[in-house]
This record gives structure tokens, C-alpha cells and sequence, in this order.
């Protein structure tokens, strides 16, 4: 099997690592917290190209075609890039799993260590209903750290000023992240608050980067929003 790195160089061969990939993360979706979306985006992907290359195989493929295949190819590679380095690098995956993905098995004792966190995370505001406040389009604020598992996962730290509620109240603007108690843990570009009894409050956010140690880099800017009514 011919390769560039990792992926297969030839088409077929690409598209049979694509679909192997498919049903193993649809087996393991939920115990390594992937994304139904990004399972299904991978498996559009690799029967976009699955189609284009039998169009190029037929006696009747033209110039148009192939140029289309190679763009479909280069789509695949992406999403196929980015979920090894989301969530193969990270255990819990066995030699089974790699063999069946059509990968290398790590050498024993010979992984790399976990870097620190260096990168910031942030995130946008949305206001789905009242007392929902949702951190949308969870991401890098920069560069993403040089070693993918330093950013495996981000701490949402949070309070609201005077709240009602005592588990959620801080009584003072906060000046960081270190200054808000409460906190919750994701690795999804998203999550929701239901922030109940709430409504005109202002609660008040940051985020950091945690590696697959549990080590966490630094915090972002503090950013706020009135819960809504």
C-alpha cells in the first residue's frame, strides 16, 4: 500500500481506510466522545469519493472528472487528519482498533510524552430560551498547541454575580478565570447552561485548555452575558 504518511496514496485503497474508520467510530462513538456529526461527515466523505473514483474508472471520465476526484481525495485527507489528531492519539484504543483502522500500532513504551497546555481556548455567546446560555463554536483563541493531546479537552469556569442560586454565586466581578469556582469539562464544540431562577443575571465565563493529563494551560480573557428572560 502506497502512502503519503499515513493515508494511502491510491484512491480504492483511501476509500477502504475511510469506510474501516467509519465502522469502528460508530462502534466506539460514544466511549471516545466523537461527534455523531463528525462520524457522519467522515462517511459522506469517503462515499463522495467512492463515487467520484468510479466515475474516473468508467472509459467515459474526462479531464473535469478527475481534477473533481483529486479535490474530493484532498477532503477526505482533512477530515481523516483531523480526527486522528482530535481523538486517535488519545487512548483508550487498543492495537485491534489501529489494526482495523489500517494503522501502525504505536511501538510499546515509545510514546512521546503529553505536553502542557500552552494554547487558550474561547468560545461565542448564544441565548437559546430563557435562562439558557449556550458557549458555542468552541475553539483555539491562536495557534493550537504543537502537541495535539495538550489540548484534549477544555475547562469551562464559570459564576454568576449575586446569584440567587447558591451554588452558582460569586459576589464580585471576577479579574480572571482563577476568580470563578465553578466549572464544567468538554471536549464537544458546544455546550448548554440552564442557569434556572436566574433571568437578569450576569454570569461570567473563561476557558482553558486541559491535556489528557489533566494538566491545564492558561486561562482566557473573562467574558460575560445577561441570562435572558
Amino acid at each position: 500500500m502506497k502512502r503519503t504518511g499515513w493515508l494511502p496514496k491510491n484512491h480504492d485503497e483511501k476509500v477502504a481506510m475511510g469506510r474501516a474508520w467509519v465502522v469502528v467510530l460508530e462502534e466506539n462513538r460514544v466511549l471516545w466522545d466523537i461527534p455523531t456529526e463528525r462520524v457522519a461527515s467522515l462517511k459522506d466523505r469517503v462515499e463522495t469519493l467512492a463515487d467520484a473514483q468510479e466515475i474516473v474508472k468508467s472509459a467515459k471520465a474526462t479531464d473535469a472528472d478527475r481534477v473533481q476526484r483529486n479535490r474530493f481525495s484532498d477532503e477526505l485527507d482533512e477530515v481523516m487528519r483531523d480526527i486522528k489528531k482530535r481523538w486517535i492519539y488519545s487512548p483508550p484504543l487498543l492495537k485491534e482498533h489501529y489494526t482495523r483502522m489500517m494503522l501502525a500500532i504505536p511501538s510499546e513504551g515509545g510514546h512521546r510524552p503529553i505536553a502542557f497546555p500552552d494554547a487558550q481556548a474561547t468560545a461565542d455567546r448564544a441565548f437559546p430560551g430563557p435562562n439558557m446560555m449556550e458557549l458555542v463554536n468552541i475553539r483555539v483563541l491562536g495557534e493550537h498547541s504543537a502537541d495535539p493531546r495538550a489540548d484534549h479537552g477544555v475547562r469551562i469556569h464559570f459564576g454568576i454575580l449575586n446569584a440567587v442560586n447558591s451554588k452558582w454565586r460569586i459576589t464580585e466581578p471576577p479579574q480572571t478565570g482563577a476568580d470563578l469556582p465553578y466549572s464544567e469539562w468538554t471536549r464537544k464544540p458546544k455546550i448548554k447552561f440552564d442557569f434556572d431562577g436566574e433571568a437578569g443575571n450576569e454570569v461570567f465565563f473563561s476557558l482553558q485548555f486541559e491535556n489528557a493529563k489533566g494538566e491545564a494551560g492558561p486561562y482566557c480573557p473573562v467574558f460575560s452575558g445577561i441570562i435572558p428572560k
